[in-house]
């Protein structure tokens, strides 16, 4: 998992089961994971779920 918040390097690692990683971005957050089932996602309040398919490869960039 690799984060840029703004389009700064913030975060690379691998989140354990149950962890949860919070980032505030001014413009945007982009969020690339290997493993998309593994990760949801919550923004402002909205839950958008598993970021993909298993194994699946995904990079996804929120905005305000």
């Amino acid at each position: 998992t690799r984060v840029f918040v703004d389009g700064v390097y913030v975060y690379e690692g691998v989140p354990t089961a149950g962890q949860v990683l919070d980032w505030h971005g001014a413009e945007s957050v982009t969020i690339r994971v290997g493993n998309a089932s593994a990760i949801s996602v919550s923004m402002n309040g909205q839950d958008f779920g598993n970021l993909g398919a298993l194994g699946e490869v995904v990079e996804r960039t929120y905005t305000r």
